[in-house]
């Protein structure tokens, strides 16, 4: 195979040790990870990229695992050091769309995919099951990188520190991602980074297990913590997140029924200066701090910050160790957020919270404007324009709603608009679309290896909007693209099936 290539891979079980020799050539399954199965002995990784390939080296819907398939998973006398489902070395491929599960590697990092220096993207991947062994990363290791983790199932991972995902000295963003029922037998059951310079922006952080920082755990760090939920996840100190030295930018988080047998039910915070604002911290619990505990750190006292964030009992549930400073800003509120389920996770506010509408009234804060209701937020945010505390209010709406980072979107041609919501989804999602001028229109969805999965639509379309119910109940969770194509127009949307 050459540059530009495609190689198609038909269904079947296909012995691993690939390694893409530098070459920018897309390796994709003809029928998906469930058919197509690329498995190698635990000495091994299944897929190497060691010679700086690029984003153009993909590697797209396969199952990897390094036990082999006929399930004899006895482990034999050495076992790969780094990466048992994928071994990235100063290497920036892009791994979308497969399944990486049941890897392992004993002594190691990395049990699904190790990442040290590049840019590789990993987008839309269900890693589950792996170990990482006595070290670090049950799902994800990255060091010495700039990765962007988008859009992935992360679950049932185990290591020493970081069961889902562990990025160290690292410039990573992670994204979008469902981090759930990892655990770490130290520190951070769902994430853990340190000496980090990055974002963890929009992501469900659930159900995790560890010691130190069951969610999340931060050391020495400048980072942005955005639109996350961090929930029901438990271990001894900082059942929600430990955020130990550093520089964290703290807003629109949930963070809700964590527990710490020791103490920082909620958070547990080391830091030098900690400002949290529109948030919530409510059902967290634990016999010292229940909602959030602040300690000095090594570098000296530390200072925390509240505004704009409802707190369960107030002050009363912070435990300030003397010589550390809390300063109760403007805004915070003490009342039941109303908590109801709905698409994206148990944390939706209901249309009687007192939740809605309450952060910071500077415009700076907005929940975004839907184009659709001029004057109302864009959902999964309710109300007026003003904040909404919580995951799911602020500028983070876009991490839920599929919205590029950037401030403008890149535009649809024009004539053509497509809008998804809710997006990432978990039952079902609402197609909104419409034409400029009458005429024939498909919407069709398709998965990321270019299969068609549905026809939502064909025919006539009149002047006005329209809309389609997309049932996602038998839609295996992944990332997909819904196409708007009218004559020789199209637009896509990328729909994420939580």
């Amino acid at each position: 195979a050459s540059d530009g290539d495609t190689v198609l891979v038909m269904p079947g079980q296909h012995y691993g040790g690939i390694n893409f020799l530098g070459k920018a050539i897309v390796v994709r399954s003809n029928s998906g990870p469930g058919a197509t199965l690329i498995y190698t002995w635990p000495e091994f990784s299944c897929c190497y990229f060691v010679s700086g390939e690029t984003r153009e080296a993909v590697l797209e819907g396969f199952r990897l695992t390094n036990r082999i398939p006929n399930g004899d998973c006895r482990l034999p006398k050495r076992s790969v050091e780094n990466g048992g489902g994928c071994y990235i070395e100063n290497s920036s491929p892009t791994i979308r769309g497969n399944i990486i599960e049941d890897c392992v590697v004993i002594m190691g990092d990395g049990g699904g995919i190790y990442v040290s220096g590049g840019s590789p993207l990993i987008e839309g991947n269900l890693i589950v099951d792996n170990v990482g062994g006595q070290d670090e990363g049950g799902g994800i290791y990255c060091r010495n990188d700039s990765s962007e983790i988008i859009g992935n199932v992360i679950g049932g991972n185990d290591a020493q520190d970081g069961g889902g995902i562990y990025c160290d000295d690292s410039w990573a963003q992670v994204l979008s991602n469902v981090v759930q029922s990892n655990d770490a037998s130290s520190n951070g059951g769902g994430i853990y980074v340190s000496d980090y310079v990055g974002s963890v922006l929009g992501n469900l952080i659930i159900a995790n297990s560890g010691n130190g920082g069951a969610g999340l755990s931060c050391r020495d760090v400048a980072m942005t913590l955005q639109s996350n939920v961090i929930c029901s996840n438990s271990g001894g100190y900082g059942g929600g997140a430990i955020i130990n030295r550093g520089s964290v930018v703290f807003t629109n988080n949930t963070v809700s029924h964590n527990s710490a047998s020791i103490e920082g039910g909620g958070l547990a915070v080391l830091g030098d200066s900690l400002v949290i604002e529109n948030s919530i911290l409510w059902d967290n619990s634990s016999p010292i701090g229940p909602q959030i505990l602040l300690r000095e750190s090594t570098l000296g006292p530390s200072t925390l910050s509240i505004e704009y964030t409802d707190v369960e009992n107030g002050q009363d549930s912070i435990y300030v160790q003397p010589g550390c400073t809390l300063i109760w800003g403007p805004g915070n509120i003490d009342e039941d957020p109303l908590f109801e389920s709905g698409p994206l996770s148990d944390y939706h506010l209901s249309g009687g919270s007192p939740c809605i509408d309450a952060g910071n009234p500077d415009p700076e804060y907005n929940d975004p404007e839907d184009p659709l209701n001029p004057g109302y937020a864009l959902l999964p945010a309710l109300g007026g324009l003003r904040n909404d505390m919580g995951a799911y209010g602020g500028g983070g709406v876009g991490y839920w709603v599929g919205v590029e980072e950037e401030a403008e979107p890149p535009p649809a041609p024009e004539g053509l608009t497509l809008r998804v919501f809710p997006n990432p989804f978990r039952g079902s999602a609402t197609l909104v679309f419409e034409l400029q001028e009458p005429g024939e229109a498909a919407l069709r969805l398709y998965d990321l290896s270019g299969r068609l999965v549905e026809e939502l639509y064909s025919g006539d379309m009149v002047l006005g909007p329209m809309s389609c119910s997309l049932d996602g109940s038998q839609l295996p969770a992944g990332v997909y693209l819904a196409r708007l194509q009218a004559g020789d127009q199209s637009t896509a949307v990328r729909v994420v099936k939580l």
